[in-house]
């Protein structure tokens, strides 16, 4: 959705009103002088091109995703085929993966690329590593595995705080956060404690751990917690480098999913007798707290940028990313929604950004778009524990930029 009109907060103005106003606001600073602090700038807003899925596409997962030299490819799950996606967001001619030897298409739920476009790890019924025209099917941890990539090498899982087969009365104070194959069996990567989970199968487990990881440089991984807005730097070892939570670590309850689990167990309520003859237990788990972080990846300089939701104030989702030299997470605004999850990928070009749902389509930023951003400080982060403020504002409004990708 491109416009040639700036985007200041939540609202659309024209350029003529943007000066007309910064004038007016310049001049009321210089005269109130050091009366009042700083405020943070207003957030600004990127333009993003949408790309359209193929009308003949048919519903089912995609994925984009980048190797190391910034090439994009995006793979389609109910087909499995990879294309190769050209400067600007157009898609080259299909590779075929074939069925990797299975007797039924599998329903994939999370994909990851390796290296090279015929490299990938997939997550569905099983667990499988395609490498051109071999297929291996691998073990499956001893734990729900909630997402995966394909790290320094290996397989990488991120893992629930459930044992999928235990002992009766059996339980745990610590599980595996992470797992990586090591070509026979997972190794623990990072172990962290699970005591006092009423339910380890519940959606409060669920939202504290679950989460998107992407590859980084110098052998770590990144951790964006999908319920909540916290970052973590892993390295290889399974030392956290770093940890960012953005605006204390809050879940976020979303009243509509509630209102739909209630109206749900309403629904299948059975009378007594028919309930005895016909059920004997039945259990059900709904998500009830809002995303976060809807998807991550990393740039070739080594910086994490997340998609991440808005504050309900301003429209739209938040495009944020990490700055290891300034020491500051910054923000800048998308007019796009996300119904549901996604990937990203961060290409020679730009940042590419592709719906869950292949039929959804895709989004696209030149990667100069990005940088000349207006880039705004994401206030109350906290750092390893540290409380760390953003940068000071100006004192003095700004005049809006030249370039309408600002």
């Amino acid at each position: 959705m491109e416009t040639d009109e700036t985007m200041i907060g939540a609202r659309t103005v024209k350029p003529f009103a943007v000066l007309a106003a910064a004038l007016f606001l310049s001049s009321s600073a210089v005269a109130a002088g050091r009366a009042k602090e700083p405020k943070p700038p207003d957030l600004k807003f990127v333009r993003v091109k949408e790309i359209r899925a193929p009308k003949s596409w048919t519903e089912g997962m995609q994925w984009i995703q980048a190797d190391k030299k910034g090439r994009v490819y995006l793979l389609r799950s109910d087909v499995l085929e990879v294309y190769p996606v050209e400067p600007g967001g157009a898609l080259g001619e299909p590779l075929s993966l074939g069925d990797s030897g299975l007797e039924t298409p599998e329903p994939w739920r999370v994909a990851a690329m390796g290296e090279k476009p015929e490299e990938w790890l997939l997550l569905g019924s099983r667990m499988l590593l395609l490498d051109g025209d071999q297929a291996e099917v691998l073990e499956r941890p001893n734990q729900p595995v909630w997402s995966i990539t394909l790290f320094d090498g290996r397989p990488v899982a991120l893992l629930g705080p459930a044992k999928l087969h235990r002992r009766r009365g059996e339980t745990f104070d610590e599980l595996p956060l992470l797992a990586t194959w090591d070509g026979r069996e997972w190794r623990d990567l990072v172990v962290e404690s699970v005591a006092g989970l009423e339910n380890p199968w519940g959606s409060d487990a669920r939202a504290a751990r679950d989460g998107e990881l992407a590859p980084g440089r110098d052998r770590t991984l990144w951790l964006a917690q999908i319920y909540a807005p916290r970052l973590r730097q892993i390295h290889a070892s399974g030392k956290t480098r770093i940890e960012l939570v953005a605006g204390g670590e809050k879940l976020r309850q979303d009243d509509a999913a509630i209102e739909r689990s209630r109206k749900l167990v309403e629904a299948m309520e059975l009378p007594a007798a028919d309930a005895a003859r016909r059920v004997k237990k039945t259990s059900i788990e709904i998500m009830t707290y809002k995303v976060i972080h809807y998807a991550i990846t990393v740039a070739d300089d080594g910086r994490p940028y997340v998609l991440a939701a808005g504050d309900g104030e301003e429209p739209g989702l938040r495009l944020r990313r990490w700055d290891p030299v300034r020491y500051v997470l910054e923000e800048v605004g998308l007019m796009i929604d996300v119904p549901g999850m996604a990937s990203m990928a961060w290409g020679r070009d730009g940042l590419h950004v592709a719906q869950w749902n292949a039929t959804m389509g895709r989004y696209f930023i030149p990667r100069e778009r990005l940088e000349n951003a207006r880039w705004r400080p994401v206030e109350e982060v906290e750092i390893e524990g540290v409380v760390v403020p953003p940068p000071e504002a100006p004192e003095v409004a700004e005049t809006a930029s030249a370039d309408p990708g600002s």
